[in-house]
């Protein structure tokens, strides 16, 4: 039992100290259950750049600095809009995925938001497969039709392949290398405490005495 709790606090230690502010995650929750794509938010700029999918991608990349996370918002996953991503400049693969995906839709290019375990991207007309974005990669797909805002994609699931070697080291370099020395510190520490919390179940450990009533004492005497 009291290994139990030693892990609730190991995991509410962990929560709290990668989210001071839990809505952030809540938020990043939602996002992946309805991917922002934002049309209204990129029409201005959508309307400067070419209709070839491929020069538009390029502008995505170009304007959109890829930063983790822990980098530009100080948690170890944040799936932020395509305005936030566009105000900061700065964006993982997710943020700099809704963002192209919204300006082929403002364009009423049509496209398909892919995901693998490790990375997000779009699928669009001419889009020449990579190491990292191909049909065998692919977790789940999301259909989307330009001509109707706000309405829900068909959602796909496939049995992707993986390379689990080269998920690891995608993984670790997200959220644990890129991640502030205070925090993984501070991590580390609040586990090291409560892996050395007493634990009064174990042989040897005192235990509770509680007093004996005077008349129950004379009873036993």
């Amino acid at each position: 039992m009291f290994l139990r709790w030693r892990a609730v606090l190991a995991m509410g230690w962990l929560f709290l100290v990668c989210y001071p502010d839990p809505r952030v995650l809540w938020r990043s929750i939602e996002h992946t259950m309805q991917p922002p794509v934002d049309p209204d938010a990129v029409r201005s700029w959508a309307a400067t750049l070419p209709d070839n999918p491929a020069q538009i991608e390029q502008a995505v990349l170009d304007r959109l600095k890829y930063a983790v996370p822990w980098q530009f918002a100080g948690v170890p996953w944040s799936f932020v809009s395509p305005a936030e991503a566009l105000a900061a400049g700065y964006g993982d693969c997710q943020a700099r995925a809704v963002t192209f995906a919204s300006v082929l839709a403002a364009k009423g290019i049509p496209f398909q938001l892919r995901a693998s375990l490790d990375h997000m991207w779009v699928e669009h007309p001419g889009k020449r497969p990579n190491a990292l974005e191909n049909a065998t990669k692919v977790l789940w797909a999301r259909q989307e039709r330009p001509e109707a805002a706000g309405v829900r994609g068909i959602l796909q699931f496939r049995v992707p392949q993986i390379d689990w070697r080269e998920s690891y080291r995608i993984e670790r370099d997200y959220f644990w290398d890129t991640a502030p020395a205070s925090r993984k510190l501070l991590l580390l520490v609040g586990w090291l405490l409560i892996a050395l919390l007493p634990n009064r179940n174990s042989r040897g450990a005192p235990r509770l005495r509680l007093p004996v009533p005077v008349r129950a004492r004379a009873a036993i005497a």
